[in-house]
């Protein structure tokens, strides 16, 4: 039996699935997902990139596996265990032909940059990993103010945040 599927599909419908380990954070995934095709948009590279951006941030947090990591990834800057989803997901993306690209930038996505310079990571890799941990952190900060829309009059806080981090 042999089935087919477009891959853009099954991606979506992933991060339908992923949406599901956050229960009160919905559309984690899709919202990082648009941010880094928006920058990747902004920087000039071509429409291919800014799709794979696009899918890259919706399944980025493939690797974590309950609520628990989900909340600690949505609630705190920068954490100890952060990086454990992080390489189970680049390990999971990995070994699965049409996704395996986005493996080491899912793997990498929440480390510093320095760190990636320091360990010799390629640099398409390590501009891909650092693009998804930049929008994923905004999204992060913003978390707190989308259930009572007082986002915008928190905009240049997140920002304040993100220059601390750069």
């Amino acid at each position: 039996m042999n089935i087919q599927a477009d891959l853009r599909h099954v991606i979506y419908a992933l991060s339908d699935a992923l949406d599901l380990v956050g229960v009160d954070d919905v559309s984690h995934g899709k919202r990082v997902g648009i941010m880094a095709a928006e920058c990747a948009k902004v920087q000039g590279l071509a429409e291919a990139e800014q799709i794979f951006l696009f899918d890259l941030g919706m399944l980025h947090d493939i690797g974590v596996s309950n609520t628990q990591t989900h909340s600690k990834l949505v609630g705190e800057f920068d954490w100890d265990g952060s990086q454990l989803h992080a390489r189970i997901g680049g390990a999971l993306l990995s070994t699965f032909a049409p996704l395996a690209r986005m493996g080491l930038p899912v793997h990498y996505h929440h480390t510093r940059w320095e760190h990636l310079l320091r360990d010799g990571v390629d640099d398409s890799v390590a501009r891909l990993a650092n693009q998804i941990y930049l929008v994923d952190r905004v999204d992060a900060l913003a978390a707190p103010y989308y259930s009572n829309n007082t986002l915008l009059q928190h905009s240049e806080d997140i920002r304040h945040s993100i220059r601390q981090y750069a």
